[in-house]
């Protein structure tokens, strides 16, 4: 309870420095940063230490009580006694010996300057373990991409955004909605989680991509099909104007992204247009046909598989192998 206890205290206490919330007159609530980059740093410096020195802690005594447990028990001899105790210091020398490395990659990326106030012990446990790659820097997205303006206080969110548009004509577009990625400024951002939308999630990677993934590419040649299954992955009833019929055309633009700051606007979204992505395109476009039948997506000259077609093939395949190996 204690440590939930002080975990709870530093929420608090970091919410109350970082953020400002006030009620609007609508009765949504707004939510005001008031740490700078600078401030930020400065808090990161001061409270890092004071982090690694109580992880460090707890985890000692909660190595220490283990071990008095251990050599209390009664019951299973001596022999089992010792080999428990051996088995259990084992364990906590592994761990004290892996987090002591592990607060230097640590250091490195939350608090640079920390560096030289870490103890040589440490230093040596990180070095001797680099070897076997048991520590390293690797986080999951520690740096978001496009996240704050070179140079200032990260004011700036600039995510990189594609936009697909179909036409009947190739002159009046009209842009697919996604259900989960940013797309129509109007559109609040949705709660995502633990739910993963994988294809809105591997839109933002195709924008961070410079070239044409051929996965992409696919996915356009499949929305000149119409192909309902594809359809349904931007969500349902979301793009009635190809309900009926299939684009003649598709068009990819690239945009950057930033929240608006007022909560009187009625967009969520400000963005800027970076320039075309992708040209428009026609289901029978020869540079894509090609590009398609190099990947294997394109199967016949007029058939593009879907995953209904592949299923079935699987099993037909299947039926066909147990036939053999029965005879």
């Amino acid at each position: 309870w204690a440590t939930a206890a002080i975990c709870t205290a530093f929420a608090w206490f970091t919410c109350r420095e970082m953020f400002r919330l006030e009620r609007g007159d609508g009765g949504q609530v707004e939510v005001t940063l008031l740490t700078t980059r600078q401030s930020l740093q400065a808090s990161v410096d001061l409270f890092l230490p004071l982090a690694v020195a109580f992880a460090g802690v707890a985890m000692v005594l909660a190595g220490h009580f283990d071990l008095v447990g251990a050599a209390k028990r009664t019951g299973s001899g001596l022999v089992g006694r010792t080999l428990d105790l051996a088995w259990k210091a084992a364990v906590l020398a592994a761990v004290v010996l892996t987090f002591s490395a592990g607060v230097v990659p640590t250091i490195q990326i939350l608090s640079p300057r920390l560096q030289g106030q870490a103890w040589p012990a440490v230093w040596k446990a990180y070095e001797k373990s680099a070897p076997w790659s048991i520590v390293n820097s690797y986080g999951l997205f520690r740096r978001m991409t496009g996240v704050g303006d070179e140079g200032g206080e990260g004011n700036l969110v600039r995510r990189p955004e594609l936009q697909i548009e179909g036409s009947f004509d190739g002159v009046n577009w009209i842009p697919y909605n996604f259900t989960f990625k940013p797309g129509d400024v109007l559109q609040a951002p949705p709660w995502v989680a633990p739910h993963q939308p994988r294809l809105d999630w591997q839109m933002w990677f195709a924008a961070l991509n410079p070239n044409l993934d051929r996965w992409f590419l696919h996915f356009l040649y499949k929305l000149l099909l119409n192909e309902e299954a594809v359809l349904a992955l931007l969500g349902k009833g979301r793009n009635q104007a190809f309900a009926e019929r299939p684009p003649t055309f598709v068009k990819v633009s690239r945009w950057s992204y930033n929240f608006t700051r007022s909560s009187a606007d009625a967009e969520w979204w400000g963005r800027t247009y970076d320039g075309e992505h992708l040209r428009p395109l026609r289901k029978d476009d020869e540079a894509l046909q090609s590009i398609l039948r190099e990947s294997g997506y394109l199967k016949a000259e007029t058939h593009l598989e879907t995953a209904e077609d592949w299923v079935e093939n699987s099993r037909r395949r299947s039926r066909r192998t147990g036939s053999q190996g029965g005879g």
